[in-house]
């Protein structure tokens, strides 16, 4: 053998040696216990003159069982040639038995630690994080998922601590350690290309970066597979100045063929959507009392709130109050209005959103009365903090508190806790992540309808026209899967501000409702229908009410973007002749917000028996 031939043949065999699997291994062994008893055949049948048949014997004997080296005793050759492939035997056979047992006993207990998957996982559900969030994500994932589609729920942790920790609190049985998920062995190990729906965690990786690597990988991955089933892919998100970019790269990468659904979610966001549209802070009819809400923190959640309170907290009675309450207050009120700086014009102060800035609670100082509908959101990342206040809260007699909300963590002990407890302030835990999440895109769902509709009229009237790039003059004219973020939280604001305007509609009438947080809409119907249908075409004062709560959330939602009044509209300066109080604004004007309400109380009574 030449020694470019040796090299060559070194080269092949020895990454199967080092890497390969233990079944190949064996394959390997088998071939060279082969080739070492051919040798010795040759050997015995030219040097001993044996028969091709013995000389095979002897061959696989001496190689098998050194014990057969006794039996030479013919000449002192063939007891050295015995003797040598006897060693070599028991080198090569022997040692690689022990080297690839313990090989395997390592493998066994590399997949008892690091978890054992079923073989020929389909459809199943992916869940990737870490600590106490990944456990409560697991809770609400089984809620969501029927009894079979629970047993295809794969949890993956990024090393031994958190996998304990799963185990420790669910008993998942399906859990599994994987570095990376965008790494071949990741997704061989996970069977991704087969998976219905993977979840990624913001804390499975402390890089960004990783996800949109690794959503790259699954998209490129399933494009060569030529995969027939849709994955779904829920990224979270939660720093609000990313997701726009991050959107935009996924909808540039991730192509139809590939079949895959990308969402990005930011759960701070939608935690805060869920705590005011199931806890609304017009938790009682608003008559002659103003509606406020203090924030007490300012976490990522408290930041969510307070910006969603600002967009879709309008009422009959102005203006509504917001008081963050926070050591550094100075420092935050810079940065909410280098954000939306006319936060602080008159108008907005008297008709829209009361803004204030405080480092301490005086209750004289907050100057609320008692007819006043106040909401208390105690937002801390120490949940044992955020109880003793809350309880605190609840026994100094705030006046016109109705109300707490507790920014307690995923699976917070807290949470039965506090609503078992009896007081005529309700308690209220607010800012779980893996409730949010399950309802996340329930609650985008009216978002999307108001969308659809609004592209429905700009088809209607033809001024939904896209450029020769490929690109839509208005970026208001892509459908809801391409728009981006900030005209999506357009629709989602426009959304939650409907259980606003029907509870006010509600009141207007006095009309009691079971429960302010799930309308039925069957006890509105009657109104709802009068409206819509208004044949006589005359100016309803329950239209114009709910048309001045459209124009109100509308103008703060631009203000909360930085927008402001002028005599003419520029977009890029984010000007508007229109950022002016209802009575300000001309019939015609006035008829786009009417005509708003009604489109979208048409859009309900579409639906009946809808909540």
């Amino acid at each position: 053998m030449s020694r470019a031939m040796y090299k060559s043949f070194w080269k092949r065999i020895w990454p199967t040696l080092a890497y390969g699997s233990i079944k190949s291994k064996l394959f390997l062994l088998a071939g060279m216990v082969l080739l070492l008893v051919m040798l010795g055949a040759v050997t015995a049948h030219f040097a001993f003159g044996e028969s091709i048949g013995d000389a095979l014997w002897w061959s696989w004997t001496h190689a098998l069982d050194p014990g057969f080296v006794g039996d030479d005793k013919e000449s002192l050759p063939r007891k050295l040639w015995g003797s040598i492939f006897a060693i070599a035997g028991l080198i090569l056979i022997g040692g690689a038995f022990i080297t690839l047992a313990e090989e395997a006993a390592h493998l066994s207990f590399e997949r008892m630690m690091h978890g054992r998957l079923p073989k020929g996982l389909n459809g199943h559900t992916v869940i990737a994080g870490r600590g106490q969030k990944l456990v409560a994500f697991v809770t609400a994932a089984r809620n969501f998922l029927s009894a079979s589609q629970q047993n295809d729920l794969v949890v993956v942790a990024p090393d031994i601590e958190a996998l304990s920790q799963v185990r420790k609190s669910i008993g998942q049985d399906t859990v599994s350690i994987v570095d990376q998920l965008r790494d071949g062995k990741g997704t061989s190990r996970l069977e991704l290309k087969n998976a219905q729906r993977i979840i990624l965690l913001d804390n499975f990786s402390d890089d960004t970066g990783l996800m949109l690597d690794t959503i790259l990988s699954l998209s490129e991955s399933r494009k060569l597979n030529s995969t027939k089933n849709t994955l779904t892919i829920y990224a979270e998100v939660n720093n609000r100045e990313l997701i726009n970019g991050i959107r935009s790269v996924t909808n540039n990468i991730v192509s139809s063929d590939t079949k895959m659904q990308v969402h990005i979610v930011n759960i701070c966001e939608a935690s805060a959507r869920l705590a005011l549209k199931a806890n609304p802070l017009d938790c009682i009819p608003v008559k002659d009392g103003k509606v406020t809400l203090i924030i007490e923190g300012w976490t990522s959640f408290a930041q969510s709130l307070f910006w969603q309170a600002v967009r879709v907290a309008h009422f009959p009675v102005k203006p509504t109050r917001i008081v963050i309450v926070h050591p550094d207050a100075e420092l935050i009120k810079n940065d909410v209005l280098s954000a939306a700086p006319n936060l602080t014009d008159q108008w907005c102060v008297d008709q829209l959103a009361d803004v204030s800035f405080v480092s301490s609670i005086n209750q004289q100082g907050l100057g609320t009365a008692a007819n006043d509908i106040v909401t208390l959101a105690v937002c801390n990342s120490n949940n044992d903090l955020v109880f003793a206040r809350a309880i605190q809260a609840t026994e100094t007699q705030l006046p016109g508190l109705r109300q707490v909300y507790l920014e307690l963590s995923d699976g917070s002990g807290y949470k039965n806790a506090a609503a078992k407890i009896k007081s005529n302030i309700k308690l209220i835990a607010v800012g779980e992540h893996a409730q949010a999440f399950e309802l996340a895109e329930k609650l985008d769902e009216a978002a999307k309808r108001l969308h659809e509709i609004y592209i429905k009229q700009r088809t209607g009237q033809k001024k939904r026209k896209m450029l020769l790039t490929g690109q839509y003059e208005s970026k208001s004219d892509y459908d809801w899967e391409q728009l981006d973020e900030t005209r999506r939280s357009w629709n989602r604001a426009s959304a939650d501000h409907i259980d606003v305007k029907l509870r006010a509609l509600a009141d207007y009438y006095n009309i009691s409702l079971a429960d302010r947080g799930v309308i039925d809409i069957s006890a509105l119907e009657d109104k709802i229908k009068a409206i819509v249908e208004n044949k006589d075409k005359e100016l309803r004062p329950d239209l114009e009410l709910l048309a001045r709560l459209e124009h109100d959330r509308w103008s703060a939602e631009k203000i909360a973007e930085g927008w402001a009044y002028a005599a003419e509209k520029d977009e890029n300066l984010k000007k508007s002749p229109y950022i002016r109080a209802y009575d300000q604004l001309s019939e015609e004007i006035k008829g786009y917000d009417r005509n708003t309400v009604i489109k979208i109380l048409a859009n309900l009574s579409d639906k009946p028996g809808n909540k």
